[in-house]
């Protein structure tokens, strides 16, 4: 039995399919234009060869090249929604009701000040049912930043973000923690600190190793075929264990 331990998103990607769908580099590059910045290169390098790949769209789908954009872009289109009833309050003498509603402190500044209450920030990944949206800050590309963090909305807007993970690799294995669960009779899944201790013991799993690599730990069974994914966060503390069986995948891993 050989372990992997710390795997590359290449070596996760060939796990879950050998044949692979890159976005094309012709539209990725309108997608920056419209941004107004280069997207990392660590991050650009994927989605050039893994962007269109079925595990980014099994549960929380990925932006596509045509729906990467900025959160003030999202902004405004918000505040075209909000313009009639937003003028009739301040017509009314009503601005009162709107008192902590950050679209309407953002409709009454110009967009060059919108960085008193947000910043920019593009995106690349969203909640399936819209709850969140994942993205990296504008000013981390403008900065040229090669792997920058990325960060996600917490009060279903598109103003409120908070840091979710340090680089690209960390923010996709915690996407694939998810999205694991779709394979249904491939995988098992536990939360319980004590049972996920028992079955890393039974495997031969050094859970310190496993878990000094950022917020998700990996390891693949060269002899089982299986892959563990091992999440875990200590504010607020949380563990989570998934073990995927790539013999029962539909694509066959290589490695």
């Amino acid at each position: 039995m050989k372990l992997n331990y710390h795997l590359s998103i290449p070596e996760i990607m060939e796990f879950f399919s050998s044949e692979h769908q890159p976005f094309e580099e012709e539209w990725l590059k309108k997608a920056e234009q419209s941004v107004g910045a280069a997207l990392p290169s660590v991050y650009r390098e994927f989605l050039l060869t893994y962007g269109g790949d079925p595990i980014n769209d099994i549960l929380h789908p990925i932006n596509t090249s045509e729906e990467i954009c900025t959160t003030y872009q999202c902004i405004a289109e918000e505040l075209e929604g909000w313009e009639e009833a937003f003028q009739e309050a301040v017509e009314d003498g009503t601005e009162s009701k709107y008192a902590g509603n950050d679209y309407f402190t953002l409709w009454k500044l110009p967009e060059e000040q919108w960085n008193q209450v947000t910043e920019n920030y593009v995106l690349i990944w969203y909640e399936n049912q819209g709850v969140w949206n994942a993205g990296f800050l504008l000013s981390d590309l403008l900065a040229g930043k090669p792997d920058a963090p990325v960060y996600m909305s917490t009060e279903d807007d598109f103003i409120t973000f908070q840091k979710c993970a340090e680089n690209t690799r960390e923010f996709l294995l915690q996407i694939y923690v998810q999205a694991a669960y779709e394979y249904e009779d491939a995988m098992e899944g536990y939360q319980d600190p004590k049972e996920i201790r028992r079955l890393l013991t039974r495997a031969g799993i050094d859970i310190e190793k496993l878990s000094s690599d950022g917020s998700v730990g990996t390891c693949f069974n060269t002899e089982t075929k299986e892959l563990y994914l091992y999440f875990h966060k200590e504010q607020p503390q949380y563990e989570e264990l998934v073990v995927i069986n790539g013999m029962e995948l539909d694509n066959q891993p290589l490695f």
